[in-house]
Parts: structure tokens; C-alpha cells; sequence
């Protein structure tokens, strides 16, 4: 009898934390900032300011959450046509992840990490795609005009991405979950 209690218990604490954990794409504000979550613990913005945010921490409602977005107006030249081949772009991509979730006194609570560093991405103008990997992070995307979309994967977690692409730069965000992790992020890169 008490070992289904305990086993009853174990898995309505995964459900509580299922349910109050989780990733989305928002639109920060001009500079950057993310409005919600609301109490956020870690954040970023492209140095430039015109580029990506992302946040991870406390939504207003209690939950965990890892957000991240494009900064409106960032913008960039246009796409070459399909006959400039293939090429690489190199630049940083920046992340935070968010696991090891349990219940304190009926609350959510988790250890968020950061993760950055250096990013290269082949691009091929001919089939529309722009595709690599860095560290644990692999980005899969494709792009219509100036419209970046597609998906990424950090340590073996599927995540969406969006964002924008040009002949100058490509910026992307991303977000990602799973029943153990959540995270959030960006690149930015530029033509070799």
C-alpha cells in the first residue's frame, strides 16, 4: 500500500512539473527587454541592439519559462538569388538553459545555466537553407526572402527557430523543451 502511494505521489509531482514549465517565442521591446517573463534571472540582448533577446525565469503566473524573440525592426539586406552557391556564416550564439526542476514548498524551482560561444552555419542560397553545429546546438533552418524559420536541437531537445535573413547577416532566435529541460536563445552571424 505505501509503495502506490509513493509511486502516485512521484508522478503527480512530474504532471505539477509539467505543467507549470515550459518555452515560447515572444516579441521584446525595441531595446531588448522581455516584459514576461516578468522576474526573469538571466537575459540577453544582441550587443548591437538590433538583433535577438531571450530570457529565462519566473512568469507572472508562478511558472518557469524560457522565451526568446527578434527585436522588432531588426532588419537585413537582401537574400542572394540561388546562383551565389553556398557559403558560411560565423558569429556567436548565446543561450540559457533551465533543469533540474523539483518542488519546494509547492513551488517550481530550477537551475538555469547559460551557454554561449562561437557558431558557423553553412548557407545555401540554392536550396534556401542555412544549417550547422556548435557544441550541443544544431540548427536546422531555411529561409524564404528575408524570413528565417525552421528548428534547432540542444543535447538531443527539439526546439523552433525564427528570425531573419539576409546577403549581410542572419539573426535567429530560438526556444526548446522537454520534460526534463528548458531553454532559450539566439545567433548571430555574418558572411566569412
Amino acid at each position: 500500500m505505501a509503495i502506490a502511494a509513493i509511486a502516485l505521489s512521484a508522478g503527480c509531482t512530474d504532471q505539477i512539473i509539467d505543467n507549470n514549465t515550459g518555452s515560447r517565442f515572444v516579441t521584446p521591446s525595441a531595446t531588448g527587454a522581455i516584459s514576461d517573463p516578468a522576474a526573469g534571472n538571466e537575459r540577453i540582448v544582441n550587443i548591437s541592439g538590433n538583433g535577438y533577446a531571450y530570457e529565462a525565469g519566473n512568469a507572472r503566473n508562478g511558472d518557469i519559462v524560457a522565451v526568446a524573440g527578434i527585436i522588432p525592426g531588426t532588419s537585413a539586406s537582401p537574400t542572394p538569388g540561388p546562383d551565389h552557391g553556398s557559403t558560411t556564416y560565423s558569429g556567436r550564439y548565446e543561450m540559457v538553459t533551465v533543469g533540474g526542476f523539483f518542488l519546494n514548498d509547492g513551488k517550481v524551482v530550477g537551475f538555469s545555466r547559460p551557454e554561449a560561444g562561437d557558431i558557423a552555419l553553412s548557407v545555401d542560397f540554392a536550396a534556401r537553407t542555412i544549417r550547422g553545429t556548435a557544441d550541443d546546438l544544431t540548427v536546422n533552418g531555411e529561409f524564404n526572402g528575408n524570413v528565417l524559420s525552421g528548428n534547432v536541437r540542444y543535447d538531443g531537445i527539439s526546439g523552433d527557430l525564427r528570425g531573419v535573413m539576409g546577403g549581410d547577416k542572419a539573426v535567429g532566435a530560438f526556444h526548446g523543451e522537454s520534460s526534463e529541460r528548458i531553454f532559450a536563445g539566439g545567433f548571430y552571424v555574418t558572411p566569412d
